[in-house]
């Protein structure tokens, strides 16, 4: 069972094949950290990079507001939350798997 965010949202953990099958193929994937209120700090990612992360800390299925800015997927790691860009595609499995 997932685990509890708050009152209204559960995490929703997937696999680093699932995450994978939700970002581009590109060598290079586009990720941001939000390490202040209102501030965002993006920066792009070598793909082999982010699997590594992947691989070492769990992946989960993000909010709504960052869904909406086609970011789909967050990992935790040591920095924070690191918030991963997912095509569109990616969005709408989310969009199923939650029922939003």
């Amino acid at each position: 069972m997932p685990e509890k965010q708050d009152e209204t949202e559960e995490r929703v953990f997937v696999s680093t094949e699932k995450a994978l099958s939700m970002v581009s193929k590109d060598e290079h994937i586009h990720t941001f950290r939000s390490p202040a209120v209102g501030m965002l700090i993006g920066s792009d990612m070598h793909r082999e990079t982010l699997i590594e992360k992947m691989d070492k800390f769990k992946v989960e299925l993000s909010g709504e507001f960052a869904t909406n800015m086609n970011h789909g997927l967050v990992l935790l790691d040591a920095s924070g939350p690191l918030f991963i860009e997912t095509l569109k595609e990616g969005n709408r499995d989310r969009d199923r798997e939650t029922g939003r």
